[in-house]
């Protein structure tokens, strides 16, 4: 690829080359610079590639313009820069390429860290918005050199749970940061303690039905039994409870009340368990 040092590109796009420490920047007169306008344009290297930035400031138009009139003075310069590296420059072996090649052979992670964002949010109950910073989750996977201020290795399992609150841009509030490590174990292991509630939910019911049922079954047998053989109405009561019945079976109450002759009221009044 071919590339030009900064200090050449200053000199042939006629730029003020700025320099601090490592950083080197070239201002560019580029735009509009009024009262009401402000434009700042500059180039700076990274890789042995230019990137342009140009920043407008301009509070009496709409922003869909400002964005625009940026777009395009990135463009123009891009392709001024463009114009002058393939007439002056000078073919290298493309940095990106060997540090690609660099960070292929480093060790690599995977993980996760925080960072703020401002965002809207409700600020009572009318509705009212406001801007308000919250935390946010970013993954990375790559060399372990590169990786990010805050960041947090995970196992597979624990990274796939962090790419799925990544994509949902889930908002976290100052200390309510998610501590992903261990959080797939921890899912695994609150799965299977709710599996083994139900299980146990389940086999509960199963039992009390079948008790229950039981219960019924046996209370009816004596009922029905005590009646066929002329047994008073109170006594069969009595026995019905002994039996353990949880309530009287349809058929039974009907001949009783039919040998007992009582209504509805008093019938019901002495069966009570």
């Amino acid at each position: 690829m071919k590339t030009l040092s900064i200090e050449k590109l200053a000199e042939l796009i006629n730029g003020k080359l700025w320099v601090k420490g490592d950083l080197k920047r070239i201002y560019i007169e580029e735009g509009y610079n009024t009262k009401k306008m402000t434009t700042k344009t500059y180039v700076y290297e990274k890789d042995a590639r230019f990137i342009v930035v140009c920043k407008i400031d301009c509070p009496s138009q709409d922003i869909n313009w400002i964005v625009s009139q940026q777009d395009k003075i990135v463009n123009d310069c891009n392709d001024f820069i463009a114009r002058m590296i393939e007439e002056h420059g000078v073919e290298i072996a493309d940095p990106i390429i060997a540090k690609n090649e660099a960070l292929a052979t480093e060790e690599q992670v995977q993980g996760y860290y925080m960072r703020w964002h401002e965002v809207r949010v409700a600020i009572n109950g009318f509705g009212k918005l406001a801007t308000r910073k919250r935390m946010q989750v970013h993954t990375y996977q790559g060399a372990i050199s590169q990786t990010p201020a805050g960041f947090t290795a995970l196992n597979d399992d624990d990274f796939q749970i962090a790419l799925k609150k990544e994509a949902n841009e889930t908002k976290y509030e100052f200390g309510c940061e998610p501590q992903f490590a261990g959080m797939a174990e921890k899912e695994r292991a609150a799965d299977a303690h709710r599996l083994a509630q139900q299980i146990a939910n389940e086999e509960r019911s199963r039992q009390q039905a079948e008790e229950k049922a039981a219960a019924i079954a046996a209370g009816t047998a004596v009922l029905n039994q005590m009646l066929e053989s002329g047994t008073s109405l109170p006594e069969v009561m009595k026995a019905w409870k002994a039996a353990g019945a949880q309530h009287p079976a349809p058929a039974a109450i009907t001949e009783a009340k039919k040998a007992s002759g009582l209504g509805w009221g008093p019938f019901t009044d002495s069966i009570k368990l």
